[in-house]
């Protein structure tokens, strides 16, 4: 147990594309995309509220009123 279930999409001209498959792994284990790293992305969901130790190293900022984080 304390697995996410996370993938990563990305919006294109023709829709949206994936960008990494939906896998289960330890929060503090995700990989973004290579194209991806270094790059801001938003984490959505209840992951964070979950799993807020092990994900906030990740967090560049937070979208509080939005319940959004972007993430590094």
């Amino acid at each position: 147990m304390g697995q996410v279930y996370a993938g990563a999409y990305e919006r294109q001209a023709d829709g949206w594309a994936t960008m990494t498959a939906p896998m289960l792994c330890e929060p503090q284990h995700w990989v973004s995309p290579v194209a991806w790293q270094g790059l801001p992305m938003v984490l959505a969901g209840n992951a964070m509220a979950v799993h807020e130790s092990r994900l906030q190293p990740l967090v560049h900022y937070r979208f509080v009123d939005l319940g959004l984080y972007s993430l590094l």
